[in-house]
């Protein structure tokens, strides 16, 4: 009876020996998995920040031009300088979709905990420029309608203009 209950004993040393040996290698597994996530998300990371300064670029251009046209604007010469607003606001419309979009990725890598400072800047970072080119859009939006509404009110007694319609974006609510 002995040599069987060794012989069990040596059986049930391998059985466990070889479950913790897998155990083992399946846990260097998923943490050689999980890194390869992180060091691929890192990655996205980086190309989506870049993706991001450049269309936070294209919207400062854009700003800039919208900023232009605006302060030389006047209710006599609205009429001929809508279609030109229009043109900007749609392309600025385009680009804040374009951060939007870049932003909802950064937004859903970011949700991770990285280690490297390089990164951790970049998820801090993005969330400023992100959401001040939206507030500066939709301010941007709001004011030339408001000029619209108030131009509109002023052609009823200036009939020689015609009345022009306000901008509308999806993202500006």
């Amino acid at each position: 009876m002995k040599k069987k209950n060794v012989i069990l004993i040596i059986f049930v040393i391998i059985l466990i020996s070889i479950g913790i040996v897998f155990g083992v290698l399946k846990l260097f597994d998923a943490m050689k998995t999980e890194n390869e996530k992180v060091k691929k998300n890192m990655e996205e990371i980086h190309l989506l920040y870049d993706e991001l300064n450049e269309s936070a670029s294209s919207f400062n251009a854009k700003k800039e031009e919208y900023d232009s046209i605006m302060g030389t604007l006047y209710y006599t010469n609205v009429q001929q300088k809508n279609s030109t607003i229009i043109k900007i606001l749609n392309d600025y419309d385009t680009i804040i979709g374009k951060i939007i979009e870049t932003g909802n990725a950064l937004k859903d890598k970011c949700s991770l905990s990285y280690s490297d400072s390089d990164i951790i800047q970049k998820c801090n970072s993005y969330k400023i420029s992100y959401e001040s080119a939206i507030q500066v859009f939709k301010i941007d939006v709001n004011r030339y309608n408001t000029l619209v509404q108030n131009y509109n009110v002023w052609i009823k007694e200036n009939a020689q203009y015609k009345k022009i319609e306000e901008f509308s974006s999806k993202y500006v609510r």
